[in-house]
């Protein structure tokens, strides 16, 4: 006669391997947490809602940004690139995000900003041109805030619809390079 001592056990580990291997469709309260900073991120851009830094960008942020005139190292910096450089460069800047990746910790976004340059651009007189670019930008995020951030746009895109020219420095003798 056969035992069935064993065999509610055996169901038993069975079904929790069953159940153990089934995909996990829930996102992590981490994961959805990200996502709704880089949402809110994306409203304080596109809307020029600055109040929501407040909300989404770390006392002690840092931006690495080679279009920037220099590295920004706070969030009341990065408020100021935004309502006095920008502003005053390109009155009129919009800022359109096309992707975004959101992983536990940061975000990936793919974007484009356009604006006509009514204002002097750092050292750059303002040229009355229009501008479009896209670019990337990744931000780590610690405590629900994001913290680091590093942008990558197109800056000799800008420098071309803008008018200017990319020219080689010139060589011993007054001779241009080339």
């Amino acid at each position: 006669m056969r035992s069935w001592g064993k065999t509610p056990v055996l169901l038993f580990v069975v079904s929790l391997v069953l159940v153990g291997c089934q995909p996990n469709d829930a996102p992590s309260a981490t994961l959805a947490a990200t996502q709704a900073l880089s949402d809110q991120s994306i409203e304080m851009l596109t809307t020029k809602n600055f109040d929501l830094m407040d909300q989404v960008v770390a006392p002690n942020y840092t931006r690495h940004d080679p279009l920037a005139p220099e590295p920004i190292t706070s969030r009341v910096g990065l408020r100021s690139y935004y309502t006095d450089f920008l502003a005053t460069a390109y009155p009129d800047w919009q800022v359109t995000v096309e992707e975004v990746i959101v992983a536990e910790n940061r975000t990936a976004s793919r974007w484009r900003f356009a604006g006509t340059n009514t204002g002097p651009r750092g050292d750059l007189p303002p040229t009355g041109q229009s501008v479009e670019i896209s670019g990337l930008s990744v931000a780590h995020i610690e405590n629900g805030m994001i913290v680091e951030e590093w942008v990558l746009g197109d800056g000799i895109a800008v420098l071309e619809q803008l008018g200017f020219s990319i020219l080689p420095p010139e060589e011993p003798g007054g001779e241009t390079g080339g």
